[in-house]
């Protein structure tokens, strides 16, 4: 059964509260590691991340220590025990086994103490210690290797889907472009696009979507020029796609016109510019500006305003000072309701 990964946060928790390790499978580049990391920031934790495909059966249980009459195991200071001290501002860790299905079948045999005992050799694991694992599918194309029943038995199961609706929730909080975000609520088949038949080609995904953002906060707005290095990594069709949104959300009516004449200035008709032209409103949403934007967007159709206003809110908290909004973000929370 696949879920979301805004589904899975609360059977996640359930599952650290109890002393259980959630294991979230998925295909590549869906953002299983950032939902461990956004729960570790709610909870205060300090993330441990630790992969297993570069690890090793020493790394976990440690090195032979013949220094003593008897010989023993000294353990690396990777695994939090008893004597560790909790960092200065967090209350424990989240100890993250990350790319657990490309660990080799030594390293997970390795895991069977720590995931179900809480040891590590010989010493115990930190009581403030929460665990949790993630892993790509064997279907995919990625360095996955068999997982042993005494293994899975250890742990809890979620399969992840990828989700736009919970992806742009995300986005928009990380100060995605609301460019992007319009763009891909247009074409949602450039969401996530991976071909595990193809597994060498670059895909879109919410992770290389991100990197593109981070690309144009520093470097300026993509244009046709860009298209081999968007191409490295979302794909070139996806990549293609893009350029020409952005190129159609040039010529969408200006922001200044629709301040200076928000009643009169003309709607578009169709649906591209629509979503072009509600990526730009979105971000140029002000305080000063509120009213005007407000009553041109009354005069689009409802996906659209619930579009904007969703994400311009969320960028601009002040703006729910100003009456004309506050109408439109009722509108929106009715639609939620719904």
């Amino acid at each position: 059964m696949e879920i979301t990964l805004k589904e899975s946060k609360t059977f996640i928790k359930k599952c650290l509260k109890s002393g259980i390790v959630p294991y979230l499978h998925s295909s590549p580049a869906i953002g299983k590691s950032s939902v461990y990391h956004q729960i570790a920031a709610e909870y205060n934790l300090c993330v441990i991340d630790w992969r297993g495909a570069g690890a090793d059966p020493t790394d976990i249980s440690g090195y032979p220590d013949l220094s003593g009459e008897f010989a023993t195991y000294k353990p690396f200071d990777t695994f939090p025990v008893t004597t560790t001290t909790i960092p200065e501002g967090y209350r424990g860790w989240l100890l993250l086994l990350d790319e657990l299905s490309s660990a080799p079948r030594s390293v997970q045999a390795g895991l069977y103490k720590l995931i179900l005992d809480k040891k590590v050799g010989n010493y115990d694991l930190h009581p403030m210690v929460m665990m949790c694992a993630a892993g790509n599918l064997d279907t995919d194309g990625a360095i996955v290797h068999p997982m042993s029943t005494a293994l899975i038995s250890r742990m809890a199961h979620l399969y992840i889907r990828p989700d736009l609706s919970a992806w742009t929730e995300w986005a928009i909080d990380a100060g995605i472009s609301a460019t992007k975000i319009a763009f891909l609520e247009f074409k949602r088949d450039c969401f996530y696009n991976f071909n595990p038949d193809a597994p060498k080609d670059s895909y879109a995904s919410p992770r290389t979507w991100e990197m593109v953002d981070k690309i144009e906060k520093k470097s300026g707005v993509s244009e046709m020029a860009d298209l081999p290095l968007l191409a490295g990594l979302i794909g070139k069709g996806a990549a293609a796609e893009y350029l020409g949104f952005l190129a159609i959300a040039a010529d969408a009516p200006s922001i200044a016109r629709i301040i200076a004449a928000p009643m009169t200035e003309p709607v578009p008709t169709r649906q591209d510019i629509r979503y072009a032209l509600i990526g730009s409103l979105a971000e140029a949403f002000t305080v000063d500006n509120c009213t005007a934007l407000c009553q041109y967007l009354t005069r689009m159709p409802t996906e659209f305003r619930l579009l904007a206003v969703r994400t311009a809110y969320k960028r601009n908290k002040p703006l729910l000072d100003n009456n004309d909004f506050g109408v439109l973000i009722d509108e929106y929370a009715k639609y939620l309701s719904n």
